[in-house]
């Protein structure tokens, strides 16, 4: 798969990343906006499933109380 967001280290960077794809891609400029929308949930999905699993396995670890 193609990285689409480069060098991503805030909200903010992905924020303006994002708007540059959609405005590149956008219908009036010959693009397709649903492929942009897809990139994006793909990449949020990838970059937020590690942080959702560690906070999981944390909070599933932490109900464990000793005896």
């Amino acid at each position: 798969m193609k990285k689409y967001f480069r060098n991503v280290s805030s909200f903010e960077d992905l924020k303006s990343q994002y708007k540059a794809l959609l405005k590149a891609n956008h219908p009036d400029n010959g693009g397709d906006p649903l492929e942009v929308i897809d990139r994006a949930l793909l990449f949020l999905i990838k970059s937020f499933s590690s942080f959702f699993n560690s906070v999981s396995l944390f909070l599933h670890s932490s109900d464990a109380k000793p005896s």
